[in-house]
């Protein structure tokens, strides 16, 4: 579960009040007594939740998980996704069920990231969008109405200009950018990102179908724009983390009593050895083109690269155009 962003420091700096002796001058008497100092400021323990998570996330050499997320657009469209997350950290090559790797325990490898979703629209619409990034750079698989079936290939160096661009514009939604998922695929970034938009506070309830954890709940945050596209059009949110291995399960986004979405981990595997099947993208023979000759996103690409060089001044260029 997945999605990255506005992070908070865990290592927050705790100032003490300096204790001020106050002198009375030419009275005669004693000086007064040192002001007790004050007390530091308590963390927020949403955040701590959330360092939580985010210390399990980086603790895992791999995580696979299948999530479901259902929910309603405005306009009473119903509209389900299908999803499936396979991370593997790098140098960790001997998680790979591969007959070629006997004996290479310490080998290093590449991380690397299989992601597939399959949406489907209360209208009939349906579509599939899979990705695949390793040292190779990535493929992107896509099936849908609006662009039918293809294969598209970003380069390695094509992937680090994008990912360079998207830090420059801050964006997050340029192809080839580094999948938050990768990073949080036990839910840190999505539980982060929720209490900024939200005012969320334990819950009484401490488990869910029976698996101990922590209900959180709250209210949207007052002020944020109803436009707000980082969030359905939701009133107030509930959310489990389970305790044993401090995963963000389930989310729900309500506008009064009515549900607008829920994004709910149907399967999680933390640690478990993948298959090299894992990570292939094989579409029946289906030929890659590259992503820069693909129409519907060279332009998209070269636009995102120019406004990033623009911004970055005369002396700044791309990582490709570097010496």
């Amino acid at each position: 579960m997945v999605g990255s962003r506005r992070a908070a420091s865990m290592n927050r700096t705790i100032e003490l009040a300096l204790v001020t002796l106050i002198l009375v001058l030419g009275s005669g008497r004693a000086q007064e007594a040192p002001k007790p100092p004050e007390k530091a400021p308590q963390p927020d323990p949403i955040e701590v939740i959330v360092a939580e998570i985010r210390t399990a996330e980086l603790a895992a050499k791999s995580i696979a998980t299948e999530l479901v997320t259902e929910g309603r657009l405005p306009g009473d469209l119903s509209f389900t996704t299908v999803g499936s997350i396979h991370v593997l950290r790098g140098t960790q090559s001997n998680l790979l069920n591969s007959a070629t790797q006997q004996n290479s325990e310490t080998q290093s490898t590449p991380g690397k990231l299989r992601t597939s979703v399959q949406f489907s629209w209360g209208n009939g619409v349906v579509g599939i969008w899979e990705t695949l990034r390793t040292a190779d750079g990535i493929l992107v698989y896509q099936d849908d109405p609006a662009f039918g079936e293809v294969l598209v290939r970003f380069s390695p160096s094509l992937v680090t200009d994008l990912e360079w661009a998207g830090e420059v514009l801050k964006r997050a939604d340029l192809p080839g950018m580094k999948d938050a998922r990768a990073d949080a695929p036990l839910g840190s970034s999505m539980l982060d990102d929720l209490r900024q938009h939200f005012l969320l506070v334990r819950g009484e309830r401490k488990d869910r179908a029976g698996e101990a954890g922590i209900w959180l709940e709250g209210k949207r945050r007052p002020g944020l724009s109803d436009q707000d596209s980082d969030l359905p059009m939701a009133d107030r949110v509930e959310a489990f983390v389970r305790q044993k291995d401090h995963a963000l399960l389930e989310v729900v986004h309500y506008a009064a009593d009515k549900v607008m979405q829920r994004i709910e981990v149907k399967k999680l595997e933390v640690d478990a050895a993948f298959a090299e099947a894992v990570f292939t993208l094989d579409r029946r023979g289906l030929k890659a083109r590259d992503a820069e000759d693909y129409p519907p996103m060279r332009e998209q690409i070269r636009r995102a690269l120019d406004q990033a060089e623009s911004k970055s001044g005369p002396d700044v260029v791309r990582p490709s155009k570097r010496k």
